[in-house]
């Protein structure tokens, strides 16, 4: 989460409290649950991940500085693994321009886990590790287009159509890792070649626009798309020409829209 940008305002967006609580996983090998919790001002203080019901990492220490920008974090796992410190730099227009991933504790292998230098041009945005420089090509609406990894010359993954709701990471306080997200949900991506397209079928919360009151306006009780509860993603086999549903994900929120 490189950058996190502005909804658009195409759609009512959520209320400026509004966080992402849970975020709930099932896959065809395993399940995942990722709890989100904030502090009284509302920035993320704690992110526990579980696999398969089995704690896996816990982060926390959050670091903020005196303009709200995150400093940095620690990921605790619940494995032989020494927590790993994550530090984020800014630059002058307060962008992310690196980040750091150490080991908190003396091991046999060298204290810098990781290392990822962010630069910006031309609507792009370019990440690069000690392994590997992945673009991400951002569209006039400030959505991700295409990532293009640098992967032995593996195709890109297209992202080129969306619908107008906020993502939900988007919602987490101030919480950033080494992956730039789009503003709005992404429902369509194409994996390397139009053989391969994963399509999203999103369920959202509905949100009371008019309630139809007896002996008043004949105007019907309506309702508005809220916040997306669901999303199915599917892919289709061109061979066996049939769809194929390979994840659901299910978030909660706090403070959501009334």
């Amino acid at each position: 989460m490189v950058m996190l940008l502005s909804p658009g305002a195409a759609m009512a967006q959520p209320p400026a409290k509004t966080r992402l609580s849970k975020m709930s996983f099932r896959g065809n090998d395993f399940t995942a649950e990722t709890n989100y919790e904030y502090d009284d001002r509302l920035r993320i203080k704690k992110i526990i991940y579980r696999q398969d019901r089995k704690l896996h990492y816990t982060i926390d220490h959050f670091v903020f500085d005196d303009d709200g920008q995150l400093k940095s974090y620690v990921k605790t796992y619940n494995l032989k693994i020494a927590p790993q410190k994550t530090v984020i730099y800014y630059d002058g227009s307060n962008q992310v321009k690196r980040m750091e991933v150490v080991n908190t504790q003396k091991t046999n292998k060298p204290d810098t886990v990781a290392v990822f230098n962010v630069s910006r041009a031309d609507n792009r945005v370019t990440i690069k590790s000690m392994s590997s420089t992945t673009v991400y090509h951002y569209n006039a609406s400030g959505n991700i287009g295409k990532v293009e990894f640098s992967t032995n010359g593996a195709a890109p993954f297209l992202f080129d159509r969306y619908d107008y709701s906020s993502n939900p990471l988007a919602l987490t306080g101030g919480y950033i890792d080494e992956k730039p997200l789009s503003k709005n949900n992404h429902s369509w991506e194409q994996l390397g070649s139009s053989r391969y397209i994963s399509t999203r079928k999103i369920t959202y919360e509905k949100v009371l626009v008019h309630k139809y009151v007896p002996g008043g306006p004949k105007i019907p009780t309506q309702y508005r798309e809220g916040l997306p509860l669901q999303v199915v993603t599917s892919w289709y086999d061109p061979d066996g020409k049939k769809a194929i549903i390979t994840e659901t994900i299910s978030y909660t929120y706090i403070n959501a829209a009334p």
